[in-house]
């Protein structure tokens, strides 16, 4: 798919979706999606809709996020970075009618978790339980609603994973 384009193609899909979620009828006929008439008994229990997050970083995708979505799917960015994304979203919420205080921020990190300290620059994308907890709980403080910490560039088996999930708990809940 050619990158120009994709910014109409996503609006138009979240029309298709929340027409399509309402329950009226699943029929839709826009400039880029058709969809014939059919009937669609499995509908999602959330009300409107499921939550709707959307990731990127383009003034454009910044402006959708806070003009349509429900949030943000956001990376391990620098925290001062991680604080300023969040503040144009939650402004161009605002801006367009919308709280942003209901808007939701999911930053997810995939660290490789070493015994050894890393330089802080490598922060979150390496680093000890304790440096990526610490940068985990400066992103809250900026803005991030929930984390999502995938353990798998790091854990090489099932016990490794709980372990390192369970040292993230308890460095966390210190916080």
């Amino acid at each position: 798919m050619p990158w120009r384009g994709r910014g109409a193609r996503m609006e138009e899909i979240l029309d298709v979706l929340d027409h399509v979620w309402s329950g009226s009828s699943a029929e839709y006929k826009g400039a880029l999606w058709t969809i014939p008439s059919a009937h669609i008994e499995t509908l999602p229990v959330q009300r409107p809709r499921p939550p709707v997050l959307l990731g990127g970083f383009t003034p454009a995708t910044l402006e959708r996020i806070g003009r349509r979505a429900d949030g943000w799917a956001g990376v391990g960015l620098p925290v001062p970075q991680l604080a300023y994304v969040i503040s144009q979203i939650r402004e161009i919420a605002e801006a367009a009618g919308r709280d942003p205080d209901a808007l939701r921020t999911v930053v997810r990190v995939n660290p490789v978790v070493n015994a050894e300290a890393a330089p802080s620059d490598a922060v979150p994308h390496r680093g000890t339980v304790v440096q990526v907890s610490d940068y985990l709980l400066a992103a809250h403080a900026a803005g991030a609603d929930e984390v999502l910490i995938d353990l798998q560039q790091t854990a090489r088996n099932a016990e490794e994973l709980t372990d390192l999930a369970h040292r993230f708990h308890e460095q966390l809940s210190k916080g």
